[in-house]
């Protein structure tokens, strides 16, 4: 099961307590669908489902403090609420889009989204028989509607049930495309790592950043392809076969089975190679211990690009960060360089 986090961002109602209390209902209803009534299949592996974790920005009426912009930057997921013309909203929306991070758009009407948002598509907000409900409720001043924390009133829930199919789908849809094209948010760690394979640092052997996903400990979440490779450097793409960075983009998912793939038939010592890539994971990954790979990669004459032909390279971990509890599920990121072996230390 895959876990995505959703952040709402949306009018709050200022002071009005009758407006306020229609902002939490407007977020219990957008929480109940995603956490309820879509039902989405996780891109890898492809059965796993995605469940959500839903909360709302923490933003003030008249200002957005640093930690909500952290929190909007960070959510897998960004839905906005556009029911009216809310600065603070569309600002969010925008911050949100300069970074290149995915927003889901719910709008009451297009007219009250600024032009640069137009073109985006966008969920319907509008749903008479529950924005009804939602008002009756709002103004029952007998109902208890503390915060945002508090459950979904069940009248509210039945409303949505019965009404609410068109809504339903639109997030639906919006999530699965979200879904399949999903690529997870580094942790600060992480994106140290990255900083090791940017195009602003040069390095001396070909790198990549490999991602291997558990679903508890000493359990990869996916048996039969247990990493991907996130981020990589140009000396990776031609060493995989690629004719630049740009070129393996575009086959990602970039599977250690399908990079694998590309290479079998240049390399010479491969069965070798292979058996002991998995004594290795075994011991380095399963087990958090230490071990020292010596078999290399000796590419052939077939190679397509004629620096790594008749050469051979050691993949070699230089760094290792952990993301969740080991009791899992979790994320291990391994920092991979490829060195070159001198002739005397090459096999044969």
């Amino acid at each position: 099961m895959s876990a995505r986090s959703v952040v709402v961002v949306m009018p709050f109602g200022g002071t009005d307590r009758t407006e306020r209390r229609r902002a939490i209902l407007n977020f219990k209803r957008l929480e109940y669908l995603v956490r309820n009534k879509c039902n989405v299949i996780a891109a890898s592996p492809a059965t796993d489902s995605v469940v959500y974790a839903v909360e709302v920005a923490k933003a003030a009426m008249d200002e957005i403090p640093e930690r909500t912009l952290q929190q909007i930057e960070t959510a897998d997921i960004l839905i906005a609420l556009v029911a009216e013309r809310n600065p603070n909203v569309i600002y969010e929306v925008a911050y949100r889009r300069a970074r290149d991070r995915t927003v889901v758009l719910v709008v009451d009407s297009a007219d009250n989204l600024p032009l640069y948002l137009k073109s985006l598509a966008h969920q319907n907000w509008k749903q008479d028989e529950v924005m009804e409900r939602i008002n009756q409720i709002a103004n029952d001043s007998f109902r208890e509607l503390s915060d945002f924390s508090v459950g979904i009133p069940d009248d509210l829930k039945r409303a949505i049930d019965i009404y609410d199919s068109e809504l339903q789908t639109g997030l639906e849809e919006a999530l699965q495309e979200i879904e399949a094209a999903f690529e997870p948010h580094p942790t600060e760690a992480v994106q140290h790592l990255r900083g090791i394979v940017s195009d602003k640092t040069s390095s001396f052997y070909p790198c990549s950043i490999v991602e291997v996903a558990f679903s508890g400990h000493n359990q990869f979440a996916n048996p039969d392809n247990p990493a991907t490779v996130r981020e990589f450097d140009d000396g990776f793409s031609r060493l995989y076969g690629y004719a630049d960075k740009a070129g393996a983009e575009r086959d990602r998912p970039l599977t250690l089975k399908k990079l694998l793939g590309r290479i079998e038939k240049f390399v010479d010592n491969w069965n070798d190679f292979t058996q002991e890539q998995v004594k290795l994971a075994n011991t380095v990954l399963k087990k958090d211990g230490f071990a020292r790979a010596t078999v290399p990669l000796h590419f052939n004459k077939e190679h397509g690009r004629k620096e790594y032909q008749g050469k051979s390279y050691l993949p070699s971990i230089i760094a290792k960060v952990t993301d969740g509890s080991l009791d899992g599920p979790y994320k291990t990121y391994l920092l991979v360089v490829y060195i070159e072996l001198p002739d005397t230390l090459r096999p044969g």
